[in-house]
């Protein structure tokens, strides 16, 4: 038995309002899968980028995120969120630069 299953990878705004994404959470239920993980796509313009957005044709619309969460609930499914971030130069994600320094004055952060 499966313990969980990635939905929505790459999912664009509108999709998981669809009658697609609850045929999919529908299939999820039957099969009796505990848990989903939820991706929704965040975007920033290149890989050394510090400022991620919403894109409009990309990411989900937090109304249909709350639709989809509260269909999958309403299954007894769990949920995990997930965000991924994506570039719009097209790079890939593992090359992500990840700062080192201060973005916001007298408040450095870094990853170690």
């Amino acid at each position: 038995m499966f313990k969980g299953v990635t939905f929505g990878y790459y999912a664009g705004n509108g999709y998981f309002s669809s009658e697609q994404a609850k045929i999919e959470v529908d299939r999820i239920h039957e099969l009796g899968i505990p848990w989903i993980c939820l991706v929704t796509t965040i975007m920033q313009e290149a890989y050394y980028s510090t400022r991620m957005f919403r894109d409009f044709q990309y990411t989900p619309g937090d109304d249909e995120l709350v639709e989809i969460i509260q269909y999958i609930h309403s299954k007894g499914i769990k949920v995990m969120l997930r965000p991924m971030i994506e570039c719009h130069d097209g790079t890939q994600r593992s090359y992500l630069v990840l700062y080192q320094g201060e973005i916001q004055e007298g408040h450095p952060f870094h990853y170690r």
